[in-house]
């Protein structure tokens, strides 16, 4: 329908990206809106080499996009929101429902053959993670599956919620030993990919109590659980309890001190005496030098004594030389 000149600013979700589109018609507006393969042939239709299509265009006789679409009825425009519902509802977004749907699954499934194809770069210490995401989530939308506006946080998502409950189903039958309990969708699959790692099978030493010993009789009565799997789980519990009986063999004749509180105060109290000795002696000597010393002075002096005897001062004044006058001096010339 027309708008009387209005125009419609639309945003567009390529690949991860938002792309700013305009039209004048809100028949085009919905249909971008709800569609999101119609979508991708109008970005195409305007620019074909920036935008070309993931997976190919559909057939279609009459273009889906004209700048100026013609007026449709109402009947046209109620057949036109129908299909558009039934795209919508085809086309939506996956894993958001708390209950999978089908797609959901498909979906699942092959995200978790594109994880197994890309295991040896995800391993790859030099191979950045997002970079890998990227091209997985960039193959599930190939197959026109939507995944929301941040793909990549998408799929990074859904397989840290999958290897989690992998992780926690491994645990319980680690721990409570192999009962009937409901094994997680795709163990299989996510159990080839995280069987050998570290995460799930950690390379440490752990007590023989918490290795499965007692349950390899009721290990067979689990469906769900492989053959194949449970015997490369006994091997490595036998191979981590050889090395435990190796290591404790290895240290039997170790002794392992006891620290206690009067012993670290005895110690204390021996070195505390043992400085008071020294200092003791110490300040002995010092004594020593300091007597010595004054000794050698008394001697000093007795000597200066005997090779130059102090004459004592005498107690009468010094007497005044008389100056002659001048009386004396004119009875001398008479």
């Amino acid at each position: 329908m027309s708008n009387n000149g209005e125009s419609y600013l639309l945003s567009i979700n390529y690949m991860g990206q938002d792309v700013q589109v305009m039209t004048e018609d809100f028949d085009t507006a919905n249909l971008l809106l709800n569609d999101q393969h119609a979508a991708f042939e109008f970005l195409n239709r305007l620019d074909p080499d920036k935008y070309p299509i993931p997976g190919g265009s559909r057939d279609t006789q009459v273009p889906l996009f004209n700048f100026n679409v013609p007026q449709q009825d109402l009947g046209e425009s109620r057949t036109s929101s129908v299909q558009n519902g039934k795209e919508n509802v085809e086309n939506e977004e996956i894993w958001c429902k708390k209950k999978p749907t089908e797609k959901d699954l498909m979906a699942t499934e092959l995200f978790l053959s594109l994880r197994d194809q890309y295991k040896d770069k995800f391993n790859d210490t030099k191979t950045t993670k997002t970079s890998i995401w990227k091209i997985i989530a960039k193959k599930l939308m190939e197959e026109n599956y939507n995944l929301g506006k941040d793909p990549v946080e998408k799929c990074r998502q859904k397989w840290a919620n999958l290897q989690k409950k992998y992780l926690e189903h491994m645990k319980h039958l680690k721990t409570t030993g192999v009962e009937r309990i409901e094994t997680p969708p795709f163990f299989d699959i996510l159990h080839g990919i995280l069987g050998s790692k570290d995460k799930t099978n950690p390379r440490m030493l752990i007590d023989s109590e918490d290795i499965i010993s007692e349950s390899t009789s009721e290990a067979t009565e689990v469906p769900s659980m492989p053959k194949t799997a449970l015997a490369e789980v006994q091997a490595k519990a036998d191979n981590r309890q050889d090395k435990i009986n190796e290591i404790k063999k290895r240290f039997s004749s170790t002794i392992v001190p006891k620290t206690a509180t009067a012993k670290i105060c005895q110690i204390i109290k021996e070195e505390s005496e043992k400085a008071r000795k020294q200092d003791k002696e110490q300040f002995k000597k010092l004594e020593e030098i300091l007597v010595t010393q004054n000794d050698q002075r008394r001697e000093f002096l007795d000597i200066l004594k005997r090779i130059a005897p102090v004459e004592a001062p005498s107690k009468e004044p010094p007497r005044k030389k008389r100056r002659p006058n001048c009386e004396d001096s004119d009875s001398h010339s008479d």
